[in-house]
């Protein structure tokens, strides 16, 4: 049950994972959107029968029940399935603190809660493996797995702290002085340092690159 900290290589290792597992993958989230982001990711430089499957996009109940199917699907989509089609298929929960708040009090999830319930249990103990990640990933949410898996887990950390960056906030007079911010920018600049300059103000961005320019910096 691995706890990742914004998950440096993360999308490299499930792709690996997705690849390689010999059996069917199922990865269930909470939030289509994000399962869509998720596996459009997994899937670059996979071949088509290593790819997971949308289910909310194919309707079809087929790479359900194949013992090979790779498919990804939200906990409303769940009751799709039959008990026996997780057996020995790897299920992944990404982002699993979130997705388990949603199995139990997810909104779209009334009327049909305790039979997802139900099916998700089932599934956990006949899976052939279970692989639950979070950057927040907590004891309660490992141990409530645990009891559905039926098995004892192994937790893994990322330890990795990625060095601080320094942040300076400079503050004008008002709401509409930007001269603290363009002194500030004026004097990164003379020491030698690239900028990148955001602004909602077109006028401001185009004020920083005259008077940029014309101190000799060249501005994209």
């Amino acid at each position: 049950f691995p706890s990742h900290d914004t998950a440096p290589g993360k999308t490299h290792q499930l792709r690996d994972i997705v690849k390689n597992y010999p059996n069917g993958v199922v990865m269930i989230g909470s939030r289509n959107s994000l399962l869509l982001q998720t596996i459009e990711r997994i899937n670059e430089g996979l071949p088509n029968v290593d790819q997971l499957i949308h289910i909310h996009s194919d309707r079809s109940t087929d790479p359900l029940k194949d013992p090979n199917g790779r498919v990804a699907l939200c906990f409303d989509s769940l009751d799709r399935f039959e008990p026996q089609w997780f057996d020995g298929k790897l299920i992944i929960l990404d982002e699993s603190v979130g997705s388990i708040k949603h199995l139990t009090i997810g909104g779209t999830l009334r009327g049909k809660r305790r039979k997802i319930q139900a099916l998700f249990a089932e599934g956990m103990a006949r899976a052939g493996a279970v692989l639950a990640m979070d950057g927040n990933q907590n004891n309660p949410i490992a141990r409530y797995l645990e009891s559905l898996r039926g098995k004892p887990i192994l937790r893994l950390e990322n330890t990795f702290k990625p060095v601080a960056l320094d942040v300076t906030i400079a503050v004008g007079e008002n709401d509409r002085d930007y001269s603290a911010v363009v002194a500030k920018a004026v004097e990164t600049v003379g020491a030698g340092h690239r900028i990148a300059f955001i602004s909602d103000s077109q006028r401001l961005c185009e004020a920083i690159d005259l008077l940029l320019t014309g101190k000799g910096k060249k501005c994209f």
